[in-house]
Parts: structure tokens; C-alpha cells; sequence
């Protein structure tokens, strides 16, 4: 049977994952620092095993991991993307050294594969597709610090023999999304009768992604984990660009409401303002592609969020 650990296990990706592989044959190790809201303790209990950790502390990581001995490890935990009151020294401590700490846990009993979590915000915008074999260019602590965990990932694999793939996501949106996030913010906007969308000018080309389609993905690579070479780096994404302003529109009209947007967000001196992937790597390696069209996809995620309205009470209240 595998084993199979992840980390930030209450996160958006962590979450999703868990909902979405918890009965399947498979033994399921949660790693994170808190459990949230978007893991119940009813649900916990599909777990093999549940722990809160601080991943940067390597010892008490390697206590913990040597006993699982897991076939596949998905490392999610992640820190400043939703975060943005996280420090510097936060941020790299997370997304870097954690990466490490992990690592050397597993030198003596390595999974069948890693997966790293890397970020498009790695590559900076550029004015066309993005490829991976793209040069990064970080703007922020926090891409700088994917960059930093993405080279250390693929350093140590290969100094030690631990099959690592780096999959660098791009926007992703669906179930259990941070409240600030785009799509998320715009359909509780809309859900808790806001007299308005704030965001920016919106005139940012991003590339969006339904979070069921890189399921798929984990998928693939839980049933086929020799498919992708070693230390690998592939995108993932939906390959098509639209203004941020565009999927704010598109939400309104599928919620069929007349909500204004107020542009009152300043644009950031460091705003990317395109990142949009070039899946053909991913498509040739994996045979994967996105099922999941973007209307399509904001539909379903609409849906679950009228459905689970009330998971978001608490935090709507802390961000006022």
C-alpha cells in the first residue's frame, strides 16, 4: 500500500488533496504546524497518521518521518503567498530550510518520489508563454524563497539519490481558498452583499487553474511515480492568459450580479503583470492536460462555496 506524507496539510492544496485521495488505498500522513478550518476533526480521522510539527525543526522532523517511511511525499507547506504579514525571516524559514529539514529526514529511507512545490512566481513576468526552461527572475521574499527551496530540493535529491520533481503551479482557484484570493474574495464579495469588489485595475494577465485539475496531476503521479525523470521541473497550468478584471467579470455574471468593482487596490511596484504557463512539458511527460474550462471551473467552485459559506465566517471577521 503506499504511504503517503504531506505537508501543509490544512492549506488550500493540502486540503484538497486530502478530500480528494483520503479513500482511496492509500495510508495518508498529515504534516502541518496548526490544523485549521479547512480540515474538521471528523475528517482527520480518515488519516493514517496526524501530527503538528514545525518543519524547520529537524530534529523532530527526522523522529517523525523515519518511522512513516513513506513511498510518496508531497511537500506543500508554504508560507507568504496568503500571508502577507508573514516576515522575511518567516518566509524563508518555511518555504527553504523546511524544504531541507525534510529532506534530510529521508536520506536513509527514500520515497519512490518528492514532489517539491514550486511557484510561477519564480520566473517574473514576461510578455509571452512561459516555458521551463525560462530564467528566474524573483520579485518578492516569497518567490525568491520557491526559487531557493526549488534549487536546495533538487541539489540534495541528487546528492543523496531522492527522486525529486519540482511542479511549479500557476492561479490556482476552487474549494477551500484563502478569503483574500482573487476568485475567492470575489464570490464572497458577491455572497456577503459587499457594496463592492475591491482589486486593482485588474488589467494583470494571469493564467488560471481549477485546483481539481492539478489533482489529476498528484494523481498521475501517485499511480505512476517512475513516470517523471528525476529533478524534473514542470508547469502547471491552463496555458491561456485572461485580465484578473475578466475573471472578476465572469464571476459577476455567473452569480448574476451587478456588484461594482472598485479599483481602489493600488498596483504593487512589484506586481507581476503576466505569467501565463507553457504546459507542453507537462503534457509530454505526464499525458496530462486541464478538463476543467475556466467558466466551468468557476461554476463548480461557486457552487461549493454557497454550500460552505459558513466555514468562511470567522476569518471574513478577523480581516474586517
Amino acid at each position: 500500500m503506499r504511504r503517503v506524507l504531506i505537508t501543509g496539510a490544512s492549506g488550500f492544496i493540502g486540503a484538497n488533496f486530502f478530500h480528494y485521495f483520503r479513500k482511496r488505498k492509500a495510508s495518508i500522513f498529515l504534516l502541518d504546524k496548526k490544523f485549521t478550518w479547512r480540515l474538521r476533526q471528523s475528517t482527520l480521522k480518515q488519516a493514517a497518521q496526524v501530527i503538528e510539527i514545525d518543519l524547520r525543526k529537524s530534529q523532530a522532523v527526522r523522529d517523525v518521518v523515519r518511522n512513516m517511511r513513506p513511498t510518496h511525499v508531497f511537500h506543500f507547506a508554504s508560507a507568504g503567498v496568503s500571508s502577507p504579514k508573514d516576515s522575511g525571516r518567516t518566509i524563508v524559514s518555511t518555504n527553504a530550510l523546511s524544504s531541507l529539514a525534510l529532506l534530510q529526514s529521508l536520506k536513509n529511507t527514500p520515497p519512490k518520489i518528492f514532489v517539491n512545490i514550486g511557484s510561477c512566481f519564480e520566473y517574473g513576468s514576461h510578455p509571452t508563454s512561459i516555458d521551463e526552461s525560462t530564467a528566474v527572475a524573483p520579485l518578492t521574499v516569497y518567490s525568491a524563497s520557491k526559487v531557493a527551496s526549488t534549487y536546495l530540493t533538487e541539489a540534495f535529491g541528487r546528492s543523496f539519490s531522492i527522486p525529486v520533481v519540482t511542479l511549479r503551479l500557476f492561479g490556482l482557484f476552487g474549494p477551500y481558498d484563502a478569503p483574500q484570493r482573487l476568485v475567492a474574495h470575489s464570490i464572497l464579495s458577491i455572497l456577503n452583499n459587499k457594496p463592492s469588489i475591491t482589486m486593482t485595475q485588474g488589467s494583470q494577465v494571469l493564467d488560471y487553474l481549477y485546483i481539481e485539475d492539478l489533482m489529476g496531476v498528484f494523481d498521475t503521479i501517485m499511480r505512476y511515480p517512475s513516470l517523471i525523470p528525476p529533478y524534473e521541473i514542470i508547469n502547471i497550468g491552463s496555458g491561456r492568459g485572461i485580465t484578473i478584471k475578466e475573471v472578476v467579470e465572469m464571476i459577476r455574471s455567473l452569480m448574476d450580479s451587478d456588484i461594482p468593482l472598485s479599483p481602489a487596490i493600488p498596483t504593487r511596484r512589484f506586481e507581476y503583470q503576466r505569467l501565463v504557463a507553457d504546459i507542453s512539458k507537462a503534457r509530454k511527460l505526464l499525458g496530462w492536460a486541464p478538463t476543467f474550462g475556466l467558466k466551468h471551473g468557476l461554476l463548480r467552485t461557486i457552487r461549493w462555496f454557497k454550500k460552505n459559506l459558513h466555514l468562511y465566517d470567522s476569518l471574513l471577521s478577523d480581516h474586517g
